[in-house]
């Protein structure tokens, strides 16, 4: 095994439950959630619509400082409407990241656009500074951008800003 190798498996293993099972998410209930939930169900509201859901897009667009915000079912969703919104279409080329879950491929997909996978650099494991203007669509070639910058770009462009918090 190479000292990479090592190391990453090391890191792993010291968050890891010792010999026992390692959960995705532990839920936390500390307030009303047994009284909300037994509401939506005496109501019929157990879907993506309702009180809730309403008051949840409020309260995450005044965070937010948006003007709107829209609550979905799921990642993929979410990243279908993000496509959406970005101005994607059937017959357009998106590049996604080869190293993913099948929701990223998906969601371009949904939109009639054909995803191309992109391996990272290898040095910087996708931590680019920049996003590249052109990159080759072979999923052993070419390069992704930084996320973080990525999305603050596309947020820039769509007018979307944050509301500071202290």
């Amino acid at each position: 095994m190479t000292d990479l190798a090592e190391r990453v498996e090391t890191a792993i293993a010291s968050v890891l439950a010792r010999g026992g099972f390692t959960p995705l998410h532990e839920p936390r209930f500390a307030g009303n959630e047994w009284a909300y939930v037994k509401e939506c169900i005496d109501t019929g509201w157990v879907s993506s619509a309702g009180k809730f859901v309403d008051r949840f897009e409020q309260d995450l667009a005044t965070y937010t400082g948006a003007a709107h915000a829209i609550a979905v079912a799921n990642g993929t969703a979410a990243l279908h409407v993000a496509l959406q919104l970005a101005g994607v279409r059937a017959g357009d080329e998106v590049l996604v990241p080869a190293l993913t879950f099948a929701a990223t491929a998906s969601a371009v997909a949904f939109c009639g656009a054909t995803p191309h996978f992109v391996d990272s650099e290898e040095r910087a494991i996708s931590q680019r500074k920049s996003c590249p203007s052109t990159a080759r669509t072979s999923s052993s070639t070419g390069m992704i951008c930084d996320a973080a910058e990525w999305n603050s770009s596309v947020a820039r462009s769509a007018g979307v800003t944050r509301k500071a918090t202290t």
